[in-house]
């Protein structure tokens, strides 16, 4: 990972950054890569909108990373997926609410933002383009509810997913660091034309990852 962020920032950010990030897991916190792309007129071929039964028949796979109380308390939110054999194979969740970015923090996204709060392929089915399948489901739902942009928050170290929404047309535009003790968010070199807000998660809050 090191090697990767030091092609992609140089050596300095890359220090920098990777500092940030330790000094964030220490207290149970991150760092997030804040992608941002603006939307456009697509047609999915693949993925649609997945009914709460098929949802909850994925919850039931260990290998799509949905816990069913992360369903029960998603129930707001729209689940975009690809079904190959009665069985989701990918999926990305999408939501307008406030979501937990992180364990104890909340964050809300502008109105005219589509926030994909997570997004996962089945290992067994990963290098076929589905993910960018679901997230150009997403897109033609925020075209037909009137959002502007699709927004998500990305770990720093997670490679393979920051790939996939650059792959999908995202580009990064900025860093969230995250402490959770003590509670603080800072912003770096966020170039975002529209703002998030973020707060601590003082109720039950539906879970991102």
């Amino acid at each position: 990972m090191a090697a990767d962020m030091r092609r992609e920032h140089g050596w300095m950010r890359a220090l920098g950054l990777l500092t940030l990030r330790s000094l964030a897991r220490l207290s149970g916190g991150t760092v997030l890569a804040c992608m941002h792309k603006p939307i456009g007129r697509v047609e999915p071929r693949m993925a649609r909108l997945l009914t709460r039964e098929e949802i909850e028949r994925a919850s039931r796979n260990p290998s799509l990373d949905l816990a069913p109380e992360f369903v029960a308390a998603s129930q707001a939110a729209q689940c975009y997926g690809i079904v190959v054999d009665d069985d989701v194979r990918s999926y990305a969740w999408t939501a307008s609410a406030p979501m937990r970015a992180v364990p104890g923090t909340v964050v809300r996204m502008p109105a005219e933002s589509a926030y994909v709060f997570k997004a996962f392929t089945d290992p067994a089915f990963r290098g076929r383009g589905l993910l960018s399948e679901c997230l150009k489901a997403v897109e033609h739902g925020a075209v037909r509810d009137g959002r502007e942009e699709m927004t998500a928050l990305v770990e720093m170290h997670n490679r393979s997913s920051l790939r996939a929404f650059r792959n999908a047309g995202f580009a990064r535009c900025g860093f969230v660091f995250v402490l959770r003790r003590p509670w603080i968010v800072r912003k770096i070199a966020c170039r975002c034309a529209t703002h998030c807000s973020w707060s601590r998660d003082l109720r039950r809050t539906p879970a991102s990852a």
